[in-house]
């Protein structure tokens, strides 16, 4: 099926074969804490962020060039204490000045995903597990499945579990057609849990 502009750049993006463009680091991420005071000030408990408990690497891509795609790559979201428990990688492309998550793996999410036109794509209505969010299924929806702040509609359930932190990686090189992610730094977490 051909897609209207831009959906039909993202298709050929997602398509072809893409490697990782050099070695990335993990972002250990910022903490955010109010102090009592201010939180006194304004009648509320203490705000702390969560932020500094999540890993985060953020991936370059090539497509067989030599140079980095500009505006494109991958992002890795893990938690610093349960590796194995909550991970996403987004596949993003920069559009009209804003980041937009164009399909995503989700391995072991705390809560599940709700299909919202599950009889339009004869899909579960409710994954309660790992699933992937096809760019493909997405883009029937239109442009507007695409929102920068929000969620991918339809999501598909992973065939096996990613039992370790490279698993997930090969499951998400298969997803978003990179090769070599597998290969990439694992984040910086107690050994037992990779």
């Amino acid at each position: 099926m051909a897609f209207p502009y831009p959906l039909d750049i993202w298709q050929a993006f997602v398509k072809k074969p893409k490697t990782v463009f050099g070695w990335p680091d993990w972002d250990e991420g910022k903490l955010s804490r109010e102090s009592k005071k201010d939180a006194q000030r304004a009648g509320r408990q203490p705000f702390y962020s969560e932020d500094a408990e999540r890993l985060t690497l953020r991936v370059l891509l090539d497509d067989g060039s030599g140079a980095a795609i500009e505006g494109a790559g991958v992002r890795i979201m893990v938690w610093k204490h349960h590796l194995l428990r909550d991970m996403t990688a987004i596949l993003e492309i920069s559009h009209e000045g804003k980041s937009l998550c164009i399909s995503r793996v989700d391995v072991a999410p705390t809560s599940p995903h709700a299909n919202k036109h599950w009889r339009r794509f004869n899909c579960l209505p409710e994954i309660a597990g790992s699933h992937h969010h096809p760019f493909y299924e997405n883009a029937l929806l239109g442009r507007q499945a695409f929102p920068p702040e929000g969620n991918l509609q339809v999501a598909v359930p992973i065939d096996e579990e990613p039992q370790s932190f490279r698993d997930f990686m090969k499951v998400v090189g298969t997803a978003f057609n990179v090769q070599g992610l597998e290969d990439l730094r694992r984040p910086p977490v107690q050994e037992s849990m990779l």
